[in-house]
């Protein structure tokens, strides 16, 4: 009785997962795809990776974003975060960006991840062609993102 009850238990389990984990190959297969090209000069658009750190708690875990800039100048944000380096989830989030002088730029941003996730996050930071650093804030969490450009693909000869 106990072996069919934690069965059923996983299952369920898996199943209310499935959802978060649909866009996770979607972003794997992007992230690969943008790593054959370089980004343009002096832009923060293309693939940035690092990590996220919690100051509502002791998790943090590596973290990886697609920046893709729209036709008004904003920035679409694609977050990949792992969490105890087996759980997954994807958000995105569309960043407001104002040069700031000196190559920076800031931006902000708000995205609702859900009620399971934490609700409303508010996201503000500031970014060069190579790092990035944005807080992060919701009602129950809060912390920092810290990320830089992975290395650079060689130019084809």
């Amino acid at each position: 009785m106990k072996v069919h009850h934690l069965r059923s238990t996983l299952v369920v389990a898996l199943l209310c997962l499935l959802p978060l984990s649909s866009g996770c190959a979607t972003f794997g297969r992007d992230w690969k795809s943008a790593s054959k090209t370089n980004p343009p000069p002096a832009s923060i658009e293309g693939r940035w990776e690092g990590r996220w750190i919690s100051s509502s708690d002791s998790h943090s875990g590596k973290l990886r974003c697609l920046l893709t800039r729209l036709e008004d100048g904003r920035y679409l944000a694609r977050f990949h975060s792992y969490y105890f380096r087996i759980f997954t989830y994807s958000h995105d989030a569309i960043l407001t960006v104002t040069p700031a002088g000196g190559g920076t730029n800031r931006f902000s941003s708000s995205a609702d991840l859900g009620k399971m996730a934490g609700g409303i996050f508010t996201y503000s930071g500031h970014a060069t062609t190579t790092n990035f650093i944005a807080d992060y804030d919701s009602k129950k969490y809060r912390g920092v993102f810290e990320m830089t450009r992975p290395t650079p693909v060689p130019p084809k000869p």
